[in-house]
């Protein structure tokens, strides 16, 4: 692996990338990634090159705030929740109720992991 955490390129992509085809990655928003290229000439000399590739985003969706954003919000859901029993109650019928539907066959993907990450709120403890 190079510094920039990228895999160097193997002899077919480079082949396939100097026969004019694109060589495609996709990034996130905000990320950057350093790209590092060396050209070994047929005298025995060789240049290196390295090129950072940045993704322009605003910062509130930037890749590496949109976790910390996640978390903190998180957070304070979980504080209002837990300082009021109604609230408590209320939340946990409705992941109780969230559970029974995927018992409907093929639910979408997005929509079970969601509940799965929302059991814990749940009385159900089988």
């Amino acid at each position: 692996a190079s510094q920039s955490g990228l895999e160097p390129l193997d002899k077919a992509e480079s082949e396939k990338l100097f026969a004019g085809e694109s060589w495609k990655r996709p990034f996130l928003p905000g990320e950057e990634q350093m790209v590092i290229i060396k050209l070994d000439s047929s005298n025995g000399t060789s240049s290196t090159y390295s090129i950072k590739l940045t993704r322009e985003a605003p910062w509130f969706v930037n890749a590496h705030y949109e976790g910390l954003i996640n978390s903190i919000a998180t957070w304070i859901s979980r504080i209002l929740i837990y300082s009021s029993a109604p609230n408590f109650l209320a939340i946990s019928k409705m992941t109780q109720f969230m559970d029974l539907t995927l018992r409907i066959p093929n639910p979408p993907r997005v929509y079970r992991e969601f509940v799965d990450g929302v059991k814990g709120f749940s009385f159900d403890f089988s």
